[in-house]
């Protein structure tokens, strides 16, 4: 299956990338299903796990550069104009519950995720572990489905503690000739200019 057509040069504007991150996200689910869906099998091939990530890491990036993008727009009163609640921590869900809304996940903007892979030692193991993956899927979804919140959450953190080296590792090109799907990541670039001027500054 094929990603739908990128337009040529760049995106028009940031809404037709995050429709087209939308669709990417689409054709993941049908391809291999929801995120509870990958973990209720507990295991996941190599092969299956590579075919997952040839889709899921571009759409992660995508996703992490069109969130800065939109912090960086942000204005200030708004990004300041909230009260520090207390936290409040519940026990870990069962994983295997089949309503992958109640899971606790993270999507991490200015790093990789933590569990990039499904566990295993690589193309050696027969079968690896499918959580990891599902929990990323299931991250990235609630991104694409309210990317407003995720933006406002991030510019409060680059408020608080500035990452400027992070933020430019990120904005740096990446290549394509293994990763084709990391196209749709670089036609991006051109709705960054503000991230670069608020958030990547020594």
């Amino acid at each position: 299956m094929h990603a739908p057509p990128v337009p040529e040069g760049s995106y028009p504007n940031r809404a037709a990338a995050w429709d087209y991150l939308r669709h990417i996200l689409d054709l993941i689910f049908s391809m291999f299903g929801a995120p509870a869906d990958i973990v209720r099998n507990r295991l996941i091939s190599p092969f299956i796990r590579a075919d997952l990530n040839f889709w899921l890491r571009p759409a992660e990036r995508l996703a992490r550069l069109l969130l800065l993008a939109q912090a960086a727009e942000i204005p200030a009163l708004k990004r300041r104009s909230f009260s520090l609640r207390r936290r409040h921590y519940f026990p870990r869900p069962d994983i295997s519950s089949p309503d992958s809304t109640k899971w606790r996940v993270s999507f991490r903007v200015l790093q990789e995720n933590r569990n990039a892979g499904g566990g295993g030692r690589g193309w050696a193991s027969p079968c690896l572990l499918s959580r990891p993956l599902g929990m990323r899927l299931e991250a990235l979804a609630r991104v694409v489905l309210d990317p407003a919140r995720y933006a406002l959450r991030l510019a409060r953190r680059l408020d608080r503690r500035p990452r400027p080296r992070a933020v430019r590792a990120l904005l740096r090109p990446v290549r394509t000739e293994r990763a084709p799907l990391m196209r749709m990541v670089d036609m991006a670039r051109p709705l960054l200019g503000a991230v670069r001027f608020r958030f990547s500054s020594a």
